[in-house]
């Protein structure tokens, strides 16, 4: 039989991941993110307890008598873009240490694409669960409220869904850097709590310079995000500049 005639099919072979389109990345890695046990738990418990803190701080403002100030609506907000940010660098850096990492490159060869799909993926897992607690702040603030939802408040919760997005995109980059889950968590402790906190300290034993240091920390920015007032997007650039790092 004469097979020279015939089309040699490694020659033609091509990635399957060609084909693949980015918004099936993305709907992959949403998938991926909302049926991993350990994330979809933490964030649950996370968001649980920012609606008990939100609870309770209604029921204090109610028994007072004085209105709720709209920074309640988000201000839970900060403890779950801290769970965020945690998980995702978690998860990221464990497909490293188990050997996952192999198979998603096989599918999808360029690192880059392939990174911005899981952060569009597990921003948009972010997203929902931020926007339980705004949801429940916003329904909290109107009926202790005047009943209307102000253009500072309204800009507030939208710099939050933003941030809540950004928090996911550095997770992803600081999982994807230290490749290791013990790594990734201290790394994320450090840059979210430990280090604004010793540089508070060392900033009143009389070292004001390093104001500057824990003002670019990823808590410090985060915390700024989420405040009212327009001066604030700036938080939100130095959060994007994180991401891009």
């Amino acid at each position: 039989m004469n097979t020279s005639s015939r089309p040699d099919r490694r020659s033609t072979y091509e990635p399957a991941s060609e084909g693949v389109r980015f918004w099936s990345l993305v709907a992959a890695e949403f998938h991926r993110a909302r049926q991993t046990r350990s994330t979809l738990t933490l964030v649950t418990i996370v968001v649980g307890i920012a609606l008990v803190m939100l609870i309770i701080r209604t029921m204090l403002a109610q028994r007072s008598g004085t209105p709720l100030e709209p920074q309640a609506v988000t201000l839970s907000a900060d403890l779950v873009g801290f769970a965020v940010l945690l998980t995702v660098a978690i998860a990221v850096a464990r497909d490293y240490q188990t050997g996952t990492i192999d198979l998603l490159r096989t599918l999808t060869p360029a690192r880059p694409r392939h990174l911005v799909a899981r952060t569009v993926g597990t921003g948009l897992l972010a997203l929902i669960a931020v926007g339980l607690v705004v949801l429940a702040g916003l329904t909290a603030v109107l009926l202790l409220g005047d009943g209307t939802v102000s253009w500072q408040l309204a800009e507030t919760v939208t710099r939050t869904a933003i941030t809540t997005f950004l928090l996911a995109g550095a997770g992803v980059g600081i999982g994807a850097a230290t490749r290791s889950t013990a790594t990734a968590t201290f790394t994320v402790i450090a840059l979210y709590w430990l280090i604004p906190i010793g540089s508070m300290i060392a900033g009143l034993a009389g070292a004001p310079w390093v104001t500057l240091l824990s003002d670019a920390t990823l808590g410090i920015l985060a915390s700024n995000a989420i405040t009212p007032g327009p001066e604030h997007w700036a938080a939100v650039g130095g959060i994007a500049l994180w991401v891009l790092a």
